[in-house]
């Protein structure tokens, strides 16, 4: 008997590839107003999810690209963050991050309570009971119409 066939067996996981695939067309509140993703079209854009607000590493991945984004911006690269935290919960997390690094996040951190977003782009797992999404980043250019 192999030592890991006493093992629980763990739920299978499917992954699909969107490499190739229409971006999925979203509306959602952000920290700059309403995002609208087939709003883009014609640039690039870094879909990066982060699984919570106000936590270590994922301050650190934001203040990274908060410093980067003027570079990004000059590659015509749009950044576009999302949790399933509140609109006002990333507010109050960017304002603690230019405060503490004195350092202004000009790119819009959407709010994904429902989970909708994060569950179309398959970055949470479709059998999770939790709201924790993953830590995934995507990019997305939209040369043709997004699908609903």
């Amino acid at each position: 008997m192999h030592p890991s066939d006493d093992r629980e067996k763990l739920p299978e996981t499917t992954y699909r590839s969107l490499i190739g695939s229409p971006a999925i067309d979203f509306a959602a509140r952000s920290t700059m107003g309403e995002v609208r993703l087939s709003a883009l079209a014609g640039r690039w854009i870094l879909l990066f999810c982060h699984p919570a607000d106000f936590t270590p590493v994922c301050t650190s991945e934001f203040v990274a690209l908060a410093r980067e984004q003027d570079k990004f911006a000059e590659m015509d690269v749009q950044l576009l963050g999302l949790s399933v935290d509140s609109v006002y919960s990333h507010m109050g997390w960017i304002e603690w991050i230019e405060t503490e690094f004195n350092l202004s996040v000009k790119f819009p951190v959407i709010e994904d309570v429902s989970m909708d977003i994060a569950r179309a782009y398959g970055m949470i797992d479709s059998h999770s009971e939790t709201t924790s999404t993953v830590r995934a980043c995507m990019f997305i250019t939209l040369r043709k119409r997004c699908r609903r």
